[in-house]
This record gives structure tokens, C-alpha cells and sequence, in this order.
């Protein structure tokens, strides 16, 4: 995989801060994939596209527009070796996020 951009999700008056990856076919493979699977089990697919991301930072509030940070950090294009996936349920308890692995594959 490969990084992208800088982007990010407004959450109010903050933001969710992420590097977008770019999307290749075995990504979207597997995205496809997981969403049939989890169909079949009662759990409906998402309405929104999908993003690939790593998030940088919740909770983000910037001092500068959003736009002025994207063009002063450079997001070099370097490559991620991946060799295993989690599928993680994402939870609250006691008001702070947690994330909870339901599944891993480790490639080998």
C-alpha cells in the first residue's frame, strides 16, 4: 500500500486528522469481501464510500485552516508492507474509545 493525502473527517468543532492510502485492487477486494460476508450475518453495508486511512489524531482542533496545513506537510509516497489485517469493533466505555480486535489474518 501506499500513502496518499492529508485529510480529514470534521467532528463538530474538531476534526478526526488521517493520511489517506491509495486504493489498489486487493484492497478493494477485500473490502468488497468482508462487506458480503457481513451481510449474510444481518450487519448492513455502509452507505458512505470507502476511505482507506490511517488516523493521525481525534479530537484535532487547528489553530489554521485545514487547507493551509494539507499544502505546508509533505506526505512522502513510500510504500507499507502489510502482512496481517485486523477487523476491530470500535466501542465506548466510560466515554473513552476503545478497539476491540474481532478478527486477524496475518499473511505469510
Amino acid at each position: 500500500m501506499y500513502f496518499d493525502s492529508l485529510g480529514q473527517f470534521p467532528r463538530g468543532n474538531k476534526s478526526i486528522v488521517w493520511v489517506g492510502l491509495k486504493l489498489n485492487e486487493m484492497l478493494n477486494k477485500i473490502y468488497r469481501d468482508l462487506e458480503i460476508s457481513l451481510e449474510t450475518i444481518g450487519i448492513k453495508r455502509e452507505d458512505r464510500k470507502l476511505t482507506p486511512h490511517i488516523t493521525l489524531g481525534r479530537h484535532v482542533v487547528c489553530n489554521e485552516e485545514f487547507c493551509k496545513l494539507v499544502e505546508m506537510i509533505n506526505i512522502e509516497n513510500r510504500i507499507i508492507l502489510v502482512d496481517k489485517i485486523s477487523l476491530m469493533e470500535s466501542t465506548r466505555e466510560d466515554g473513552e474509545l476503545k478497539y476491540i480486535p474481532i478478527y486477524v489474518k496475518e499473511f505469510r
